[in-house]
């Protein structure tokens, strides 16, 4: 049996179509590995922008939110609460796995742009400690929808404080290589309720 383009010639030739169940199965995996990846590849930091929160949360952040990849199109829901006055709680479920993402997130500014750094907890997710940026790009007026850029860069990994992590991305800060994906945040509800 041949495989063509990821699936059998079999299926091709539709004697042996894909059932609808495996169908869904199979695109809800595919769309939590892309958030995995996403959020677990490139440019992983073991330090943050700046040391502690020291710009109040973004209350046009707070909801829970449809995110579209620039890359790829495709889509996952994750729920973003205010921690405190400073930092947030960002919440996503695999409903098909039952995996959690429970991460902490907080506002840096460098040259006028703002940036969330998001923490990978240990223990909270299948990944490693650490942390990884998305650049603020626009957020409308309403609130109703925003936009982010993912930082990757590799050599943040090798970094040994948040000044030189600040140093890093302010090198780059407009160099479009870093930059590996554009998430459009779409609002679904403005209040969050667990």
């Amino acid at each position: 049996m041949f495989i063509t383009n990821g699936i059998t010639r079999l299926q091709a030739q539709n004697i042996f179509p894909l059932s609808s169940v495996t169908t869904k199965i199979m695109w809800k995996s595919i769309l939590f590995a892309g958030f995995v990846l996403l959020f677990e590849g490139c440019g992983l930091s073991d330090f943050p922008i700046d040391d502690r929160p020291e710009i109040k949360i973004d209350r046009r952040l707070i909801g829970k939110w449809t995110i579209e990849h620039s890359a790829d199109r495709k889509t996952e829901h994750v729920h973003i609460i205010p921690k405190d006055e400073y930092s947030y709680r960002i919440f996503a479920r695999d409903r098909w796995r039952k995996k959690e993402f429970d991460e902490l997130a907080y506002l840096s500014q460098i040259n006028n742009v703002r940036f969330l750094n998001i923490s990978l907890l240990p223990g909270k997710s299948d990944s490693s400690a650490g942390y990884y940026f998305l650049r603020i790009v626009n957020i409308d007026s309403g609130g109703k929808k925003w936009a982010a850029a993912y930082y990757s860069d590799t050599s943040l990994s090798g970094l040994k404080s948040c000044s030189e992590v600040r140093n890093q991305i302010t090198k780059n800060l407009d160099n479009p290589s870093n930059y590996i994906d554009t998430l459009y945040f779409y609002r679904k509800r403005k209040f969050v309720l667990f």
